[in-house]
């Protein structure tokens, strides 16, 4: 069979950079060339299973083309945005509470999703609680920027298990988000709490665990005590502080935030800041 000649073929604008390809991508290409020559003018963004479908007939052929890390295919040469499409963020849980001007607070764990969620829908201390889900928490790309959008957030907390993995999800998130994402503040009051009254565990592999991180996370002093916790083998789960503890009230109260009265908006001042 004789070898194709790619140079035959009438390349969109937006391909100009077929040359640098290889026989097999250039097969990959030529369906999107195809999209992008009958699909001239503005396209609406769309998910990218959706456009995948429709370029090759296969809903996971433009996940398995990007450049990991990245919302690019062929290394950076072509944007998901050029094809009107866009990776969907892991959706996250979250429960409101009648509090916008306040941060919301995300917590790594299942049941403390739940307890927390039910305090604070008394106690209004945040906007809203939000399910982290874990490692997963990390794969979440621009979910958090919406639900604060959607609860009038200012600002978002995290608060999870005390041992290596629990510190370094809020580490990885902040590293990997975009500019304009939020940054997530640990809830010091809370980690504060687990380190004074939280139920220690044995596990021997904290001692390997990165102490700098703790620093990282929670500053020199808190950090310093949580790397000696690791360092003896010792770790606290974050369900240590459960519903019990929270409705007996050990959290501070925050200040009330301000409003614009004119504007009816909540200002950026209003943040707590708590370190």
């Amino acid at each position: 069979m004789p070898r194709k000649d790619f140079a035959d073929v009438a390349w969109a604008p937006e391909l100009g950079f077929w040359t640098e390809l290889s026989a097999l991508q250039l097969e990959a290409l030529q369906p999107i060339n195809a999209f992008l020559l009958a699909r001239r003018g503005a396209r609406l963004l769309v998910p990218i299973k959706e456009r995948s479908l429709e370029i090759f007939g296969d809903e996971k052929r433009l996940d398995a083309l990007c450049t990991p890390g990245t919302d690019t295919l062929f290394l950076g040469r072509l944007s998901l945005s050029t094809l009107g499409c866009f990776k969907v963020a892991q959706p996250l849980p979250y429960r409101q509470a009648q509090a916008p001007g306040r941060p919301v607070l995300v917590v790594e764990n299942h049941n403390s999703y739940w307890s927390f969620g039910e305090w604070n829908h008394a106690v209004r201390q945040y906007a809203a609680v939000v399910y982290g889900s874990g490692e997963a928490f990390r794969r979440t790309g621009t979910a958090l920027e919406q639900v604060l959008l959607e609860v009038g957030g200012i600002g978002a907390e995290y608060l999870g298990d005390l041992d290596p993995k629990g510190v370094s999800i809020p580490i990885e998130f902040n590293r990997s988000k975009l500019p304009a994402s939020p940054k997530l503040e640990p809830c010091i009051w809370g980690y504060r709490w687990l380190m004074t009254h939280g139920r220690t565990r044995s596990k021997p592999e904290c001692a390997l665990g990165n102490g700098a991180a703790s620093t990282e996370w929670l500053g020199p002093e808190m950090g310093a005590q949580v790397a000696a916790l690791w360092q003896a083998g010792q770790w606290i789960p974050q369900e240590s502080l459960g519903f019990e503890r929270l409705v007996q009230g050990c959290c501070p109260p925050p200040p009330p935030p301000v409003v614009d009265l004119v504007l009816h908006r909540v200002q950026p001042e209003a943040q707590v800041q708590l370190r």
